[in-house]
């Protein structure tokens, strides 16, 4: 198995702050969590696995939370703020082992928030926008336990993905709490200052971001509201956008990640309904197949790549979730 290098997020899932999936109101509630997890690695020579196993682990993060954002740190993860099931934000850091299944409390975010984009740039972990409220600008930075505000956004961003290719990070779509900001964003220090690479046709929120070998690829989420099936590809060095592909059906709030350099996407919402499905994600031939379901259906989940899992965290179908999925592939 090639190993995988984990720079991560959806999900989700997956950041976003502007509409509840159980009833959006496009200003004041949060949406999702976006998957937020992006892995960069080279071209796999591995075939595609024939499908994957999602396991329900006996972790359980320390209350039920949704549209939390993830991402790795060293060996271990990091899952940042969120929503509980009163569905008030928190600003809680904790940090969960993969090889002892144990969560342990890692720091506080400056203000309570919930669906951001979570990054590892040169090993730093990194929380992009997110919001309450309201959408907020804020870039913080993970370290030693403690969280510190970094920089800004150009504008406040919730709904947003992000990703890192070597040790720039970007970022695309989202919401500022009046309307979906288009342009697509690099920072190359770390988080401090971002400039403009180019820009989406339409707005993009709750949407799934990954980079492979040194391009970003957006699938799904929503435009002015409405769910697409896109698979786009986006070449950062010009900021040209190219439609590769669809997933079978339009398709939001889903957490996608990398493993083996394979694209998979799990969970989320088609229309209304809440999913358990995983695909897989062939970039070559812009398709999606089903490779495996999820223990149960999640939307809004965050999700880390530590070793040869993904690891889910919570998420929402009916009520926010406390539950930790491992998901890796079989062959």
């Amino acid at each position: 198995m090639l190993a995988v290098l984990g720079v991560l997020t959806v999900l989700y899932v997956i950041g976003l702050v502007s509409g509840d999936g159980d009833g959006k109101d496009a200003g004041t509630t949060a949406s999702r969590v976006v998957d937020t997890t992006s892995t960069v690695v080279t071209t796999t020579t591995l075939a595609p696995p024939t499908s994957v196993a999602a396991t329900l682990t006996a972790s359980r993060l320390p209350a039920p939370l949704s549209r939390t954002a993830a991402t790795v740190d060293g060996s271990t993860a990091l899952v940042l703020g969120g929503r509980n099931a009163q569905k008030t934000s928190v600003n809680q850091v904790v940090r969960f082992d993969p090889l002892t299944g144990a969560f342990t409390p890692a720091g506080t975010l400056t203000e309570v928030l919930h669906d951001a984009a979570a990054v590892t740039v040169a090993g730093k972990p990194v929380l992009v926008g997110g919001g309450d409220a309201r959408s907020t600008a804020t870039v913080h930075a993970i370290s030693g336990g403690k969280a510190a505000v970094i920089g800004y956004l150009p504008e406040p961003r919730a709904d947003l993905s992000a990703a890192v290719i070597g040790t720039t990070l970007y970022v695309v779509g989202g919401f500022d709490g009046a309307k979906e900001p288009t342009s697509m964003l690099a920072s190359t220090d770390g988080g401090a200052t971002f400039r403009a690479i180019g820009a989406l046709l339409n707005g993009n929120r709750y949407g799934m971001l990954v980079a492979v070998d040194k391009m970003l690829y957006l699938l799904g989420g929503e435009e002015n509201g409405t769910q697409v099936a896109k698979i786009l590809r986006i070449d950062p060095a010009d900021g040209s956008i190219t439609q590769i592909g669809t997933l079978p059906a339009p398709l939001s709030d889903a957490t996608a990640f990398v493993l083996e350099g394979w694209v998979f996407v799990a969970g989320g919402r088609v229309g209304a309904n809440v999913t358990d499905q995983i695909l897989r994600v062939d970039l070559a031939t812009g398709t999606a197949i089903t490779v495996g379901r999820l223990p149960e259906p999640v939307a809004n989940a965050s999700v880390a790549v530590l070793g040869d899992a993904a690891y889910l965290f919570g998420g929402e179908a009916a009520a926010a979730k406390a539950s930790v999925v491992a998901v890796r592939p079989v062959r």
